[in-house]
């Protein structure tokens, strides 16, 4: 059976799937002759900083424009250190749809390569997700046979997403963290988000379960509120 990461929309090697990890390549632009020239004349401070290209010519600037940065260094070089804007908001033109959850911008970020696959899953854990059922309601969830020997469960980040010939009462809410760890350990299941539209991705079930886990470790919840010590 082969391992479905390698036939994903966004395939990450198993040893590179950390909560550190990104799941895109790096959203800025790669580094050729116009932009050495640019880090020799325009760096401010020892920093080139990228903006939105789609920004409207009367749109403010701020923070949330920026798509990250890189250094440079006294003689007008880059130094190969250059950071992400993980608070990225993207403009329409840039986003190409409309985010109607709060978890969606986290997820376009993820996958355009803004925020880690830690973000991933504690925005996940965070949200309810829209889920196919097997049938009539109290069914349960709809898992299909996929390519390889590998079931798929599609996931719906809100209900605009969901396709047509879904009836509405044939999808039920559930958590996202039901999902990272009650199937977090199912090595044959992919969990397809969003059913291949934007934004979306398709990735192994028991790698997304992996990424909690270490989250929780290196992320631990604090205690409830009167829980005995011990």
């Amino acid at each position: 059976m082969t391992d479905p990461s390698t036939a994903l929309v966004h395939p990450v090697p198993a040893p590179e799937m950390h909560i550190g990890s990104y799941l895109g390549p790096s959203p800025l632009p790669e580094i050729d002759d116009r932009e050495r020239a640019i880090a020799r004349t325009h760096a401010v401070d020892g920093v080139v900083l990228y903006f939105d290209p789609n920004l409207p010519r009367d749109a403010p600037i701020t923070a949330d424009n920026i798509i990250g940065s890189r250094r440079v260094d006294p003689d007008g070089h880059f130094t190969g250190q250059e950071t992400r804007n993980s608070q990225f908001q993207p403009c329409a033109a840039t986003a190409r749809t409309t985010f109607t959850t709060a978890f969606e911008p986290t997820l376009w970020r993820v996958v355009h390569g803004y925020e880690s696959l830690g973000a991933l899953v504690r925005g996940m854990a965070e949200a309810t997700f829209h889920v196919p059922v097997a049938g009539k309601p109290g069914s349960p969830l709809h898992i299909t046979a996929a390519d390889g020997g590998y079931r798929t469960l599609a996931v719906y980040s809100s209900p605009d997403r969901i396709p047509a010939l879904w009836p509405r009462w044939m999808v039920r809410q559930v958590p996202g963290r039901t999902i990272l760890e009650d199937f977090g350990s199912d090595i044959t299941l992919v969990i397809d988000m969003n059913g291949g539209h934007f934004p979306g991705f398709r990735l192994p079930a028991y790698k997304l379960g992996a990424l909690w886990e270490e989250n929780q470790q290196l992320n631990p919840e604090p205690a409830a509120a009167g829980a005995e010590k011990k």
